[in-house]
């Protein structure tokens, strides 16, 4: 991230989406249920949703505030969480 931001022009903005972890173990579950809900309706088998589970646990993912607070860290200002949906998140920070 730091040589991201040092290869960022001033005023420049740095846009990352991320799979994040619910604030809480309900929000969590909630999550879950709702992607294999959507990834039916859309027409996965259950071959296709436990493949994707599968490929899923390697991610690392954590709650939306962990990579707000790695850009703050890094530099970043006006850091939000500008779209998120479920397990997605899109996270920006300006570079003075």
């Amino acid at each position: 991230m730091n040589r991201i931001f040092q290869r960022l022009r001033p005023s420049g903005l740095f846009v990352n989406a991320e799979q994040v972890l619910g604030e809480n173990f309900r929000s969590q579950a909630l999550c879950e249920t709702l992607h294999v809900d959507f990834a039916r309706k859309l027409g996965s088998d259950d071959f296709e949703i436990q493949q994707a589970r599968v490929r899923m646990a390697l991610d690392r993912c954590t709650t939306v505030a962990k990579p707000m607070e790695w850009l703050v860290n890094t530099g970043y200002c006006s850091v939000e969480t500008y779209y998120r949906w479920f397990r997605f998140a899109v996270i920006a920070g300006w570079r003075n």
